[in-house]
């Protein structure tokens, strides 16, 4: 027998539907952690993300960590597009709102964004990359 048809057939490894898959992996996990952490910081505290908006992009954020294991390019794509969508709007939305509330208030700078938030957008914006990766 000859080496040649003794080898076993490869079997594919993760990333199965491609590189998109490893930033929705990360993107998912950046969310996760940017939704427990605190999403406005003033002089008199933090507010945590968990208390209003920060609880969606967690579930979703959570949706998005076994999405990223899948092995059908279709399911990975549309867990992509399902946690970007809403980790990307809902920041920008918190974020349109504080400075609105700064600006009522007259005190701009009082209270500024947070970690939270940023990573949160930030992990959307990876996804939504998986995402356009993945496509097609």
């Amino acid at each position: 027998m000859t080496a040649a048809t003794t080898t076993k057939p490869r079997t594919q490894r993760w990333p199965y539907a491609g590189q998109g898959q490893k930033h929705l992996l990360i993107g998912a996990g950046l969310i996760v952690f940017g939704s427990l952490l605190p999403w406005v910081m003033t002089p008199f505290g933090n507010l945590s993300g968990v208390r209003g908006a920060g609880l969606w992009t967690l579930c979703l954020g959570m949706l998005g960590i076994p999405g990223a294991v899948l092995r059908r390019r279709a399911a990975v794509l549309w867990h992509a597009v399902v946690v970007a969508a809403p980790a990307v709007v809902l920041p920008a939305w918190q974020l349109a709102r504080l400075v609105e509330l700064n600006l009522q208030a007259g005190t701009f700078g009082a209270a500024v964004p947070g970690i939270g938030l940023v990573l949160t957008f930030g992990g959307g914006a990876l996804a939504g990359r998986a995402a356009w990766r993945l496509r097609a």
